[in-house]
């Protein structure tokens, strides 16, 4: 199976593995790593948001907090959003 390409679908299998299995199958060269795309976390997505917003209201910024509290609660911090 050595320089097979994968299928879409297994690539996608291959990025939803833990952290610790994928970089051991990038180790053993079962798998390439994406150098170049830097897929954001929930946390970091969250953040950049919350940096574009500015003057709103203090029931809104709330209700925001909530939201932002309920997804990382769910998901977690460190969850790519292109796996949620």
């Amino acid at each position: 199976m050595t320089g097979t390409r994968l299928s879409n679908r297994d690539v996608l299998r291959a990025e939803s593995l833990p952290l610790e299995l994928r970089k051991k199958l990038i180790a053993s060269k079962l798998i390439q790593a994406k150098l170049d795309e830097k897929v954001p976390t929930i946390s970091q997505l969250i953040e950049q948001y919350k940096a574009t917003r500015s003057g709103i209201k203090a029931k809104s910024a709330e209700v925001e907090k909530r939201y932002f509290a309920y997804l990382l609660e769910y998901f977690g911090g460190d969850k790519r959003i292109d796996l949620m």
